[in-house]
């Protein structure tokens, strides 16, 4: 349960919720909402209860606006799922724990990578420093086996995912999907 406080208090909550307003950091709000409603209720009425109201349904409406509207990384988290898809089809055809592993750790990673995107599209440097290890990495077992699968696919497709992230990087857009 949130702490109690006391009514001479009541500035500073309104003073930072209006402050996370002009900056557009819905999810901050929506975490201490909790405490504005308790305070609210614990509060006798004065001029800050409500200011502090009319600060809640702003608050609530913003927080179904960024639910309802949350871009998808489409092209980063196909390519985190077809990267752990490569490691159960590994093991699967030739029981290897290896691919299995490495398939889950990366698409795992690059798959919290894509939400990162999701969530702001500046943060790609998760997704970019995961293709790039995965294309050297596939790159060079791709070099000394000249075998196609896995290897030079997911080379391939770890590249153009580099490509695609540098890209978009540089010229300013966003590779998301509303």
């Amino acid at each position: 349960m949130p702490p109690r406080l006391p009514p001479s208090e009541g500035t500073w909550a309104t003073d930072w919720i209006e402050a996370d307003l002009a900056e557009e950091r819905p999810d901050n709000l929506f975490n201490f909402a909790v405490l504005l409603e308790d305070f609210l209720l614990n509060t006798p009425d004065n001029h800050h209860t409500e200011r502090l109201r009319e600060l809640i349904v702003l608050l609530s409406e913003q927080q179904q606006e960024s639910s309802q509207k949350m871009p998808v990384d489409v092209i980063s988290s196909l390519y985190a799922g077809l990267v752990a898809a490569g490691g159960i089809l590994g093991y699967a055809k030739a029981g290897s724990v290896p691919s299995l592993v490495a398939g889950l750790f990366f698409g795992t990673t690059l798959g919290v990578g894509a939400y990162m995107t999701s969530r702001d599209p500046n943060n790609y440097g998760l997704t970019l420093g995961t293709s790039t290890l995965l294309s050297g990495l596939m790159g060079y077992r791709f070099y000394n086996t000249g075998k196609f699968m896995p290897a030079g696919l997911m080379t391939i497709l770890s590249v153009a995912m580099m490509l695609n992230i540098s890209y978009k990087a540089l010229s300013g857009q966003q590779h998301l999907k509303k």
